[in-house]
């Protein structure tokens, strides 16, 4: 198995193998984050590649003061809200008004649908927190250097988004 630090070194000298390898690790992490947040399997789609696509061109950039899962997640979640911010400008273009985008709730998930339209209840971060951890698959680890935060902290956090969902009556 390959070390990750080496791999990122081989992908920043532009071997492609490398990348596939880490695309093969990351993928289903990412698409999972972009489509709870998107609602939409071909932008979450986008978002993956465009990821992808950045970490390859952008390799030698990586610092490696922090996991790579967590670099390529916040270049996930700035493509996520591109998206979202052109939607809305596309929106106000066209007037179009209330749950037009919600269209997409029936993607390809459909057994985590109802749980996915009850995360728009959480505030941003309960949601990542949420997302990350029991859709993406993440470890407490992983998401403290996903949001910039302690172990301890990501656990509270992840605690309270829980107590909030009940709250909610998420667990219905």
């Amino acid at each position: 198995m390959h070390n990750e630090n080496e791999l990122i070194q081989a992908v920043a000298r532009g071997e492609e193998y490398a990348l596939e390898i880490l695309f093969e690790r990351h993928y289903e992490g990412i698409w999972k984050y972009a489509l709870v947040i998107l609602k939409n399997p071909e932008d979450a789609k986008e978002v993956v590649n465009d990821t992808f696509f950045r970490a390859f061109r952008y390799a030698g950039q990586f610092r490696g003061d922090g996991l790579f899962s967590a670099w390529l997640y916040r270049i996930a979640k700035n493509l996520c809200m591109n998206i979202l911010n052109r939607r809305k400008k596309l929106l106000k273009a066209v007037s179009v008004v209330g749950d037009e985008m919600r269209k997409y709730n029936n993607s390809s998930a459909p057994d985590i649908a109802p749980f996915i339209e009850k995360l728009d209840n959480l505030k941003a971060d309960y949601r990542d927190v949420i997302i990350l951890k029991d859709i993406s698959g993440y470890s407490m680890k992983e998401m403290a250097g996903i949001m910039g935060r302690s172990v301890p902290a990501i656990k509270t956090l992840h605690h309270r988004a829980i107590n909030k969902l009940r709250e909610i009556n998420c667990f219905q």
